[in-house]
């Protein structure tokens, strides 16, 4: 989790950088089984600030995916 703190620290990407789909890395963490790698990579992007309530491209928040909504 180190180099994934250091590329959030370097401020390089913005933190809710979208896909050519409207997926931010949160939707990508929140897709299959959240394991505790998962679990605290979201943890490091929400502190960050990532926004979960961004949609993509399907309408679909991160919290819609993690949750299988709609």
């Amino acid at each position: 989790m180190a180099i994934f703190q250091f590329v959030l620290d370097s401020k390089r990407y913005p933190i809710d950088l979208q896909d050519k789909d409207g997926n931010t890395l949160l939707h990508f963490l929140c897709r299959g089984k959240i394991d505790s790698k998962k679990n605290e990579a979201m943890n490091i992007l929400l502190k960050a600030g990532a926004n979960p309530l961004i949609t993509n491209n399907e309408m679909k928040t991160s919290i819609d995916i993690a949750c299988n909504l709609r």
